[in-house]
């Protein structure tokens, strides 16, 4: 009887220490909730994407057809990688046929674009130094780099559908990409001083991973800050698992960086595969993310209060709807875009 009791007696303490964690908890959010407030409300967002002319290409997509598709969809606003790979796939030799036709269309149906360079820009595998450019010095691929950089923001500047730059996505969070090369010290500061040499009036963004890290050493060497949301991700070992974090830590992050401003660049809007998207069943894909999914992640961009946000996936719901699953699509053209 008296083991009984104590075993009794401990589960008790520890249902007391829980209900006492929960509370303070509770607490915490209800306090940080006041503390740190929504400075936007959610008609003053405006609402883009990222496209990715690599991913519409590893989805077996047109990437021209599936960027006019998006604008005919509404979207007035996107980011567009400028992969260094596909525009210089030899020293000195430029191909811009596809990011041309971009633009062109986008200057058409007057939608804006942020542009994105460097050696780490959107989507995977994060990197895009070229083959040639891999077997050089250090020193001698950074001046490459910088000359890449230099053609690109040469060639666009005079497009007033070009409304900023992004230099480097995520250039701290070298853990994460697959990267034959690493950057050189200082490379960030010295990237985004070229950019606002060739073009003083359009302001430089870089981005962080907002889930990990904070963001205080990228926001001291560009104009402004893109953040990453994501809210279910997939490692091996692990599976799905969705991040327990309240929307008001995003804006304390953005707080410690003010007056910076800060914006959402990657809003999660497609599954974390576990696989590439081709590989795996259209039924199984929508069973991963749906519209239930992608209204739910909006509200919650909602609440965290920038004033713009970014899309991460309108490539894949294109795909989805070639493949006669039109329903993420159809759920798209609700958006105020």
């Amino acid at each position: 009887m008296r083991k009984i009791n104590k075993h009794k007696a401990s589960r008790w303490r520890w249902g007391k220490r829980a209900t006492g964690v929960i509370a303070v908890l509770v607490v915490v959010h209800l306090v940080m909730s006041a503390a740190v407030p929504i400075s936007t409300p959610p008609e003053d967002i405006r609402y883009g994407v990222t496209f990715s002319t690599v991913y519409a290409q590893s989805l077996g997509l047109d990437p021209i057809s599936a960027f006019e598709a998006t604008l005919d969809l509404g979207v007035r606003l996107f980011r567009i990688p400028v992969y260094w790979d596909q525009v210089e796939p030899q020293r000195d030799e430029w191909e811009w046929r596809e990011i041309d036709a971009i633009v062109d269309h986008a200057e058409a149906k007057g939608a804006e674009i942020v542009m994105a360079v460097g050696r780490r820009v959107p989507r995977w595998p994060e990197c895009f130094t070229p083959d040639w450019a891999l077997v050089l010095s250090d020193p001698d691929r950074e001046a490459e780099q910088f000359a890449y950089v230099r053609a690109v923001i040469e060639r666009y500047k005079d497009r007033d559908t070009v409304i900023r730059w992004q230099v480097e996505n995520e250039p701290y969070f070298e853990m994460f990409g697959n990267c034959a090369d690493r950057p050189l010290e200082g490379m960030l500061k010295r990237e985004v001083a070229l950019v606002h040499e060739l073009d003083p009036a359009r302001p430089v963004q870089t981005t962080v991973p907002g889930e990990l890290g904070f963001w205080q050493k990228a926001a001291r060497e560009a104009d402004m800050i893109g953040t990453s949301v994501y809210r279910t991700t997939y490692t091996p070992f692990l599976g799905y698992n969705t991040y327990p974090i309240p929307t008001w830590w995003y804006r304390l992050k953005a707080r410690w960086v003010a007056p910076k401003r800060v914006v959402i660049s990657e809003l999660q809007a497609e599954p974390w595969f576990a696989l590439s998207a081709t590989d795996v069943p259209i039924d199984e894909q929508v069973a991963l993310f749906d519209g239930d999914d992608l209204d739910r992640h909006l509200r919650y961009a909602q609440r965290i209060g920038v004033d713009e946000v970014m899309l991460w996936g309108a490539e894949w719901w294109y795909y989805l709807r070639t493949h006669d699953e039109p329903t993420l699509w159809n759920t798209a053209r609700d958006i105020r875009w």
